[in-house]
């Protein structure tokens, strides 16, 4: 009997293994490129040029708009809400069914403006002490 050495099942998780080891390969190079992208467009800015320029770095739509406000001129509150409204716009729960190098851009986007927005927060806290 030709063949009878072949276990469908087997080769059909072999094939699996390999396809996710390719995914992960994938993953790894468009996470690096979107990693080495994010450095170069967040590098010292701060929250308010990072809220202003946000579309040059995510080009995944959905993105609040600031337009008619300088966002350099903001006040702490508004900072706060602009900040809240971005990082609800990407919010990895909500980017679940976005192509992989959205929900990598988001992921960035998301971590990246949360922290520049504690660092804001701590340096407005000294200034008011």
């Amino acid at each position: 009997m030709p063949g009878h050495w072949l276990n469908p099942m087997r080769v059909e998780q072999q094939l699996i293994k390999e396809q996710k080891s390719i995914e992960a390969a994938e993953m790894e190079t468009l996470d690096t490129i979107v990693s080495q992208r994010m450095k170069a467009w967040s590098n010292g800015k701060t929250i308010q040029q990072l809220l202003a320029t946000m579309e040059e770095f995510y080009s995944g739509g959905n993105l609040p708009k600031f337009e008619g406000i300088n966002v350099m001129l903001m006040t702490p509150s508004e900072v706060r809400s602009a900040y809240r409204k971005s990082v609800l716009a990407v919010h990895p729960d909500k980017m679940r069914d976005a192509p992989l190098n959205r929900r990598l851009e988001a992921q960035q986007l998301f971590a990246c403006l949360t922290e520049a927005y504690q660092v804001y927060k701590q340096v407005m806290s000294m200034g008011a002490s």
